[in-house]
């Protein structure tokens, strides 16, 4: 089931220019974010005291090696994104990606007990803004705790 949108008032709407949007279709990316965990129904729990329930995982393909590297996150529930950089300590890397652990970043949730979320990577340039170098993934949906999960999926 995938998580109520706006209209009804129910839950957040899907980011309006995220995965296969005119956005990204108008642009060529040569990274890919590759593999998003936990997939829909299920959530990423911030109040769990299990690091696997909290635990997000992202794998990329074409991610290069050096560079100023931040992923940005943006929630279905508004248009601001948030970056952190590649070099954060809190992101736990294996292989080609990196485990996070969403508790460090719940307070992304705001003032929602769930909230579906896409990441991308961005490269920081010299004027100090960044540039996409990856698409939006695919939605995946983060919560408070197990109840706030059911409710984003409808159960």
């Amino acid at each position: 089931a995938s998580p109520p949108d706006s209209a009804d008032g129910s839950g957040p709407a899907p980011p309006p220019d995220g995965p296969g949007s005119v956005e990204d279709d108008d642009e060529e990316y040569f990274v890919t974010v590759q593999v998003v965990r936990p997939q829909q129904p299920s959530c990423a729990l911030r109040d769990s005291q299990f690091s696997n329930r909290r635990r997000i995982t992202l794998e990329f393909e074409n991610l290069p090696s050096g560079g100023n590297l931040m992923l940005a996150w943006r929630a279905a529930t508004g248009p601001d994104i948030s970056t952190i950089a590649f070099y954060d300590q809190r992101l736990d890397w294996i292989g080609d990606g990196f485990n996070i652990d969403w508790a460090d970043f719940g307070w992304f949730l705001h003032d929602h007990d769930w909230n579906q979320v896409t990441v991308r990577v961005e490269e920081r340039t010299p004027g100090g803004g960044s540039e996409p170098i990856s698409p939006w993934s695919s939605p995946f949906l983060v919560a408070r705790d197990s109840s706030a999960c059911g409710a984003a999926v409808g159960g």
